[in-house]
């Protein structure tokens, strides 16, 4: 479904989870419909082994300043580096996979259609006798940091 942009309705921000070695930088852009108990996500930015040059060059074309961004807390210089391009980036102390996944099973989840790399890596991801498989999960990660700071702040 794709993300309602213009809903009123919907608080927004960007989760962003950084890669390291193999690893993506994945920005999702996170909308929750608190009433309706629903969570929207959009893949905005993911990109292989992407240092904070690359990365805030995609960020001005990308990232609407308006809006705030929280971040995996594993890099502080990249955040630094993000902040002083002037967005606002905050570290988000990083919450149980296994909690903040049963949180948000507590709501109806659409993913916008463009979001190839999110629907792959939600396709991949599991559980088995009740412990959660993560392999490739940099955008459900960034989708996650951002749901879990809208339902705390």
């Amino acid at each position: 479904k794709p993300f309602p942009f213009t809903d009123k309705s919907i608080t927004i921000c960007y989760g962003q989870d950084f890669g390291y070695a193999a690893g993506y930088n994945a920005t999702v852009m996170v909308g929750i419909d608190y009433r309706k108990k629903i969570i929207y996500l959009k893949e905005i930015i993911y990109t292989n082994r992407t240092g904070t040059k690359t990365l805030l060059q995609m960020f001005e074309h990308k990232i609407e300043k308006r809006y705030f961004i929280v971040a995996d807390s594993a890099n502080p210089q990249m955040i630094h580096d993000i902040r002083e391009a002037d967005y606002n980036i905050k570290a988000i102390k990083k919450p149980s996979v296994e909690y903040s996944v049963q949180k948000m099973k507590d709501y109806d989840i659409y993913v916008d259609p463009d979001s190839v790399n999110l629907m792959r890596e939600l396709d991949m991801y599991h559980e088995k006798e009740g412990v959660i498989i993560q392999k490739n999960n940099h955008a459900i990660d960034a989708g996650r940091y951002g749901f879990w700071w809208l339902i705390n702040a």
